[in-house]
């Protein structure tokens, strides 16, 4: 994707030369915050019980959706019509029974 902007501000004649630069500066903080942020994990990682309730949390928000989905009360009308029945699958369509 990065290269599809880098080729579409290149061939753009109301875009000067300065847009490469603004690609460039992107580039490199990207790189930055994602080094900071994966030596950041590695060092709180590192601790125990701080690896064991990342890992709860990682679970937890794993089955949170599926948890709201199959739950009739717990999501809102308007989330459901957002979702639709074809992802709730079957117990949207008969009324929340048993497959």
């Amino acid at each position: 994707m990065l290269i599809g902007i880098t080729i579409g501000a290149l061939l753009n004649p109301a875009l000067g030369k300065w847009s490469l630069l603004a690609t460039a500066a992107y580039v490199v903080f990207n790189l930055i915050i994602a080094v900071g942020l994966r030596d950041t994990l590695a060092r709180l990682l590192a601790r125990k019980r701080i690896r064991e309730l990342v890992f709860l949390f990682l679970v937890m928000s794993a089955a949170l959706p599926q948890l709201l989905m199959t739950r009739r009360g717990m999501m809102s009308p308007q989330l459901r019509l957002l979702i639709g029945p074809r992802f709730l699958g079957r117990m949207a369509l008969d009324g929340g029974g048993p497959i």
